[in-house]
């Protein structure tokens, strides 16, 4: 999904997952924070493209990596989605 052609059902849904991170945003401390250069509508689509496949990874992944924040790999395509809209109100 190309961040410049999200369709309305698609801007709704990415609205909605960028509710669900905001508040996890909100305690982010800027002097913390690094600084990254990379194309965010590629990144988007590197992640979407390939989170079927990772999810199909999941209890692989809680199994081989017991200290894994399983939390935040559920809520990947969350955190792609509000980075796209993050990108769009940029």
């Amino acid at each position: 999904m190309a961040i410049n052609s999200i369709n309305v059902s698609n801007e709704v849904l990415a609205d909605e997952a960028y509710a669900r991170v905001e508040p996890e945003l909100a305690k982010l401390v800027p002097d913390e924070l690094v600084q990254l250069n990379l194309d965010v509508s590629a990144a988007l689509q590197t992640i979407l493209g390939v989170l079927p496949e990772a999810k199909a990874l999941r209890e692989r992944i809680i199994k081989e990596l017991p200290s894994f924040d399983i939390a935040s790999f559920d809520r990947l395509e969350d955190y792609a989605l509000a980075l796209g809209v993050t990108q769009t109100r940029f």
